[in-house]
C-alpha cells in the first residue's frame, strides 16, 4: 500500500512541478534551443518513471528501509551532478556566448 501511496503522490505532484518548469525553461533557454530543452526535460521525467517502475521489483528483495534508502539516493546522485557539471552547462547556454568573436573582445 505504502508504494502504491509513493506513486500516487509523484504522478500528482507533476501538476505542480512541471508548468514552472516547463516556464522556465522556455524564458530562459536560447531561442534557437528552446523546443530541444524542453523536449529534453520531458525525457528525462519520462526515463525517470521507466526507472522507477523497473527499481520497484527490488522492494521485497531488499525490504522496505533499502529500498527507500536506494530510491532516496537517486535524487541525490543527481544533486552531485549538478554541483559537478551545472557550472559548466551553464557556461555553455549562456547568451551572451551567442555575439560574434570580435564583439567578445570589446566586452
Amino acid at each position: 500500500m505504502l508504494l502504491i501511496l509513493f506513486y500516487a503522490i509523484i504522478d500528482l505532484s507533476t501538476c505542480w512541478f512541471d508548468p514552472p518548469t516547463t516556464s522556465t525553461i522556455s524564458r530562459t533557454a536560447p531561442p534557437q534551443l528552446n523546443a530541444t530543452m524542453i523536449a529534453f526535460y520531458k525525457l528525462s521525467i519520462s526515463l525517470a518513471f521507466f526507472l522507477l517502475g523497473w527499481l520497484a521489483r527490488f522492494y521485497e528483495p531488499l525490504g522496505p528501509s533499502l529500498y527507500w534508502a536506494m530510491t532516496a539516493l537517486l535524487p541525490l546522485t543527481g544533486l552531485v551532478l549538478i554541483l559537478l557539471f551545472g557550472a559548466r552547462v551553464s557556461r555553455m547556454l549562456d547568451p551572451a556566448d551567442d555575439r560574434p568573436m570580435k564583439d567578445r573582445s570589446h566586452g
